[in-house]
């Protein structure tokens, strides 16, 4: 009987101990609410699941149609009075969050898009502008502000220091504090805000931190820091002058008009001029320019890892017009600045021009430079230089556009360490009316002699370059110089034609050239002549010279070669002077 009544006992102790543990469990999944989202046509938003008592989190980019911004969710549809307050509300159940639209203007949906404008703050002075800023300082994260600029004042700006290890300045705080995630749209008829000290930047944006200003003119002063500092984030500009950020005798010269130390910048429009450094300096992001205008800085007009022109104005800075890794030109002008026009590793130019620059109108250094149209012209130096200062390779694709009447040739391309390798590519387009000592269109040279520098003509024009100079002074292959060891030229196809030289009219070359295609003219062709004034030894279509079977061996061609004409050094070569063999007069 006591077996019995305790083998029941333990029964019942089994069961009480199951039961707790089912309703454990049952209560544990009862801590667990949904919280599920209808947008009312926006874009989709992914429920939550949040603990007994905990808060949502506020959803982020949520968007519908253009022109109607996210006033804020609600417990309840249409009616729209009970708002859910993501920083105090809790949730208790599973519920259901209708977010509640509001068309807004088209201006500031394009400052803001589906985000509603929490303040809009009008300043006419510098006590405004205090108290504006005071306001946005506090107001918390997650913001968009306007301020209305109606009057010209001065403002004290930000304080920088000096990093010398980085070679950069910092600053301990931004205009609007340390606030997160706000867009402030400063905007304008044409008022004027001028910074008053030294040593600071007007406006200093932080991280999440994005501004934009409307026709709002931002004038510096003796200052090192920027104009406009943005350490991470977005800057727009849609007219408006930034401009006037000179250093004093004193201080380190970085007075850049916009630094960007991390972020992106769209200029739509308005000016960046007359600053003591970069117009534009971006460290680590992107700027796209659609329109406006980069002038007369003192240093580079755009520095920047990755730049896109769609259009717009960059001249008469004093140093490079755009220093940039990698840029994308689709339009614009590039011009009349005092050293070279563009300089990058990856470049690629669909149209614009790039003109009366004060060195090369182009620089390559490492990389490729890829031409679909456009016109690079009348550049105190070179018209596209590839450069190639490293064992590594560089390379110039010309598909079509224009290379004309630059001072220092077309096309050079020059290999300046052993090992370093320079390729050209010609497709389509033009290069013409270019002067240079050797090679007015084209000009392969190779500093130490163990580089590798190929050119290869399938298509397109050379026509009109002069080689200037006599023999000894220039003179060498007015349309193409190739000449001496480990330059390659090959032509498929194109037009080499009305080049002057002293020596080799239409081309001057080495032992690497090879002819399978295209036309190059020789003498009495009427316009398409191309012209020695060497005489009649000197090639008037094409001049070679080179060692040969161990004996040096100098060739002319006079006559058309036409496309059909194919022509090599590989084969036998006349052996007595005056003789001809295989298209070669010796």
């Amino acid at each position: 009987m006591k077996n019995t009544t305790k083998l029941l006992l333990g029964f019942a102790i089994l069961a009480t101990v199951n039961f707790l543990l089912i309703a454990c469990d049952n209560e544990s999944d009862s801590d667990i609410f949904i919280v599920t989202f209808n947008s009312n046509g926006g874009s989709a938003v992914p429920s939550q699941e949040v603990p007994d008592g905990g808060k949502a989190a506020k959803p982020k980019g949520v968007s519908q149609q253009v022109n109607f911004a996210l006033e804020g969710w609600y417990t309840d549809n249409n009616t729209f009075e009970n708002k859910w307050n993501f920083d105090m509300d809790t949730v208790i159940e599973d519920i259901t969050l209708y977010a509640r639209w509001q068309a807004v203007s088209t201006l500031d949906y394009e400052d803001f898009g589906p985000v509603l404008v929490t303040t809009t703050y009008t300043v006419a002075n510098a006590v405004h502008w205090i108290n504006a800023v005071d306001a946005i300082s506090n107001g918390g994260d997650d913001k968009a502000y306007i301020i209305n600029i109606t009057g010209d004042f001065s403002i004290e700006g930000i304080e920088n220091y000096y990093d010398s290890y980085s070679y950069r300045y910092y600053y301990e705080t931004s205009t609007f504090s340390e606030i997160n995630d706000v867009t402030v749209s400063l905007r304008s008829d044409g008022k004027i805000i001028t910074l008053s000290d030294d040593g600071n930047s007007l406006l200093c944006m932080w991280k999440s931190q994005n501004l934009i200003i409307r026709n709002v003119n931002l004038l510096g002063n003796n200052s090192n820091g920027s104009i406009v500092y943005i350490e991470d984030g977005i800057f727009s500009m849609h007219g408006g002058e930034i401009k006037n950020n000179m250093v004093s005798e004193d201080t380190i010269d970085y007075a850049d008009g916009v630094y960007i130390n991390k972020g992106n910048f769209t200029m739509y429009s308005g000016k960046i001029s007359g600053n003591n450094c970069c117009g534009v300096h971006i460290s680590e992001g992107t700027f796209i320019m659609y329109n406006g205008e980069i002038s007369g800085n003192e240093g580079t007009g755009v520095s920047a890892r990755t730049f896109t022109m769609h259009n717009g104005k960059i001249s008469n800075n004093e140093g490079t017009g755009v220093s940039a890794g990698t840029f994308t030109m689709y339009n614009g002008k590039i011009s009349n600045n005092e050293g070279t026009g563009v300089q990058s590793s990856n470049f690629t130019m669909h149209n614009g021009e790039i003109s009366g620059n004060g060195y090369n109108g182009v620089r390559n250094f490492v990389g490729s430079f890829i031409m679909n149209g456009g016109t690079i012209s009348n550049n105190t130096n070179i018209g596209v230089s590839i450069y190639v200062q490293s064992n590594r390779s560089s390379s110039f694709i010309m598909n079509e556009g224009i290379i004309s009447g630059n001072l220092g040739g077309g096309v050079s391309t020059s290999v300046h360490v052993s090992g370093g390798e320079s390729n050209i590519i010609m497709n389509g387009g033009t290069i013409s009316g270019n002067t240079a000592e050797h090679g007015g269109g084209v000009y392969l040279y190779d500093w130490y002699g163990n580089g590798n520098i190929n050119f290869t003509m399938n298509g397109g024009t050379i026509s009109g370059n002069s080689a200037s100079g006599d023999s000894y002074g220039g003179g060498y292959g007015g349309g193409v110089y190739a000449f001496g060891a480990n330059k390659n030229f090959t032509m498929t196809g194109g037009i080499i034609s009305g080049n002057t030289a002293y020596t080799g009219g239409g081309v001057c070359a080495g032992k690497f050239f090879t002819k399978y295609g295209g036309i190059i003219y020789g003498e009495n062709e009427g316009v398409n002549s191309n012209i020695v004034s060497g005489g009649n030894t000197c090639g008037y279509a094409v001049y070679m010279d080179f060692f040969y079977d161990g004996k040096f061996f100098t060739g002319y061609r006079n006559t058309t070669l036409g496309e059909d004409d194919y022509i090599t050094t590989s084969n036998e070569l006349p052996e007595i002077v005056g003789e001809t063999l295989n298209g070669w007069t010796r």
